[in-house]
C-alpha cells in the first residue's frame, strides 16, 4: 500500500457501533408472515436473504390475509337476508305472512338449523330435508325462502317449489294450534309438501292427515334434486319392519359420510312397542309415520338401543328396548 493510500485511510473517520445500521440476525421463528410489511421491512429482508427468498416469504402472507377476509357460509347467507331486508316495496306471494317474521326466522335458522321445527304441522319429511339443506348450504336455503316468499315459487338445483294458490292465501294464524309453527317454517315445509300433492291439497293446517304423508320416493326426490346429493340409497319398507340387524348397515353408511334419514313409527320415541300401542286402539301403530335425521351411530351393543336424532326442532337422545326398536323401525335413506 502506498503512503498516499495509507494517508487517505487514516483521514476517514472510523464508524462507531452506534452509527452503523444494525441489521438483526434472520430468525424465522420470530418473523410473522401474517403481519403487514413496511417498505423498510422488505428492504431489510432483501438484504438478508435476497429478492427471490423475500418473494417466497411474502407470498404466504398475502394468502393468509386474503383467507382471513373470506366470509363463512353463514355470513354469506346473512348478507342475502340483509339484502332482502333493505329492499324497498312489499312484494309478497304470501299476504298473510310478515316480511319481518320471515327475516327474523331466517337469521336464527342460519345460525342454528336445529331451530327448523314442524311443531304442530304434519310435515316431518320436509322438516328432515330442510334441516339438512339449511346446514349444508345456508345461502341457498336463505335464497330459496326469500324467492318463495316474494314470487310464490322458487327453484333450487333441479327442483321447483311451487305450492298452490290456496296455500299461499293462508298462514299459521288461520288455524288453532297446540304447537304453532313459525312463519318461515310453515311456509317452506307446507310449500314442499303441497308441491308434491297432485290430488289432495295441503293447506298447512294442523289437521292434515293423508295429504301430509311423505313417501320415500318424495324424500329421495328432495334429497337429490334440491339438496344435490348424487348417490341416494333407499332402504325403507312401508309395511314390514326392517329389523335390528339393519343397524350395522346404517352405521356403516353413516361412517361413509351419508346423510341418514330414518323412517320410524313415533312410538319408538316414547319407548312404546307396537303391541302396547295397539292396546290403546291406535290404528297408526302398525305403520311408519315419522321421518327423523340420524345424528350419531346406533348403539345396540347392550340391553337397549341408543342413538341421537334431529326431530321437532331439536336434537334428541333416544333410548329404547330392542323390542321397541324392532317394532318401530322401517329402514333408512342414505344420501351422499
Amino acid at each position: 500500500m502506498s503512503e498516499y493510500q495509507q494517508q487517505r485511510r487514516s483521514d476517514q473517520p472510523a464508524k462507531s457501533a452506534s452509527s452503523r445500521a444494525e441489521v438483526p440476525a434472520f430468525n424465522p421463528d420470530v418473523l410473522s408472515i401474517a403481519a403487514p410489511f413496511s417498505p423498510d421491512h422488505i428492504l431489510q429482508l432483501q438484504r438478508l436473504v435476497g429478492n427471490q427468498a423475500t418473494q417466497r416469504l411474502l407470498k404466504p402472507a398475502s394468502h393468509i390475509q386474503r383467507d382471513s377476509q373470506e366470509k363463512t357460509k353463514q355470513e354469506k347467507a346473512k348478507d342475502v337476508v340483509t339484502g332482502f331486508e333493505n329492499e324497498t316495496g312489499d312484494q309478497s306471494a304470501f299476504p298473510k305472512l310478515s316480511k319481518a317474521e320471515i327475516i327474523s326466522g331466517l337469521r336464527s335458522r342460519i345460525d342454528n338449523p336445529e331451530q327448523i321445527n314442524q311443531a304442530g304441522l304434519n310435515a316431518c319429511g320436509p322438516a328432515a330435508v330442510v334441516y339438512g339443506f339449511a346446514a349444508k348450504d345456508p345461502e341457498a336455503y336463505a335464497t330459496l325462502v326469500i324467492k318463495l316468499f316474494k314470487y310464490g315459487s322458487a327453484a333450487e338445483g333441479t327442483y321447483v317449489v311451487k305450492p298452490g294458490d290456496d296455500l299461499k292465501g293462508k298462514g299459521p294464524d288461520n288455524y288453532t294450534w297446540k304447537n304453532k309453527p313459525s312463519q318461515v317454517d310453515w311456509m317452506l315445509l307446507s310449500s314442499l309438501r303441497d308441491t308434491e300433492n297432485s290430488v289432495s291439497d295441503f293447506e298447512g293446517s294442523p289437521d292434515e292427515d293423508a295429504s301430509a304423508i311423505t313417501m320415500p320416493g318424495e324424500m329421495t326426490k328432495w334429497l337429490g334434486k334440491m339438496m344435490g346429493y348424487k348417490t341416494i340409497d333407499d332402504q325403507t319398507n312401508l309395511y314390514f319392519t326392517k329389523g335390528i340387524d339393519h343397524v350395522a348397515t346404517v352405521n356403516t353408511k353413516r361412517g361413509e359420510g351419508n346423510y341418514v334419514t330414518l323412517l320410524i313409527n313415533a312410538n319408538m320415541l316414547g319407548n312404546t312397542s307396537k303391541k302396547q300401542s295397539k292396546k290403546g286402539g291406535d290404528v297408526l301403530s302398525g305403520i311408519p309415520n315419522h321421518w327423523v335425521v340420524l345424528k350419531s351411530d346406533i348403539d345396540a351393543s347392550g340391553d337397549t338401543v341408543k342413538f341421537k336424532i334431529y326431530t321437532w326442532g331439536s336434537l334428541r337422545d333416544v333410548e329404547c328396548s330392542k323390542t321397541v326398536f324392532g317394532d318401530n323401525y322401517y329402514g333408512a335413506i342414505f344420501a351422499k
